[in-house]
């Protein structure tokens, strides 16, 4: 059993072959998380850029505030650029929603085609 809940077949016979499909069942399953997890080496970079400039708005507020508009105008062009990605390569709105930590619907209202087609017409 993981702790998300999931839990593999409990139909496999006992012998080899049944220790060699458990384990492709976990594959599977684990696959699936490890294909959304970021990797730790950005999750570091993303956690000292983080610490930084929380220490920067206390020192110097406008400057932080500066760093982050910036950040901000780069930001949402690279996620619509992820999630468009992601729905090329077949990802489900659920994955994408999970991925971002939100419910699928969510995930589709705020970057589905048809939203950016109404925001680009008015």
């Amino acid at each position: 059993m993981c702790s998300c809940g999931w839990v593999g077949s409990t139909e496999h016979p006992p012998g080899d072959a049944a220790t060699w499909s458990a384990s492709a069942d976990w594959g599977v399953h684990i696959g699936a998380i490890a294909a959304v997890t970021p990797p730790d080496w950005l999750l570091n970079r993303s956690d000292g850029l983080r610490n930084d400039l929380d220490d920067l708005a206390r020192e110097h507020p406008l400057q932080a505030l500066g760093v982050l508009a910036a950040i901000e105008r780069w930001h949402r062009p690279l996620l619509q650029q992820a999630v468009d990605a992601a729905r090329a390569n077949g990802s489900s709105w659920a994955e994408i929603g999970t991925a971002l930590g939100v419910t699928r619907q969510s995930a589709h209202e705020r970057f589905s085609d048809s939203k950016r087609r109404r925001a680009a017409s008015e």
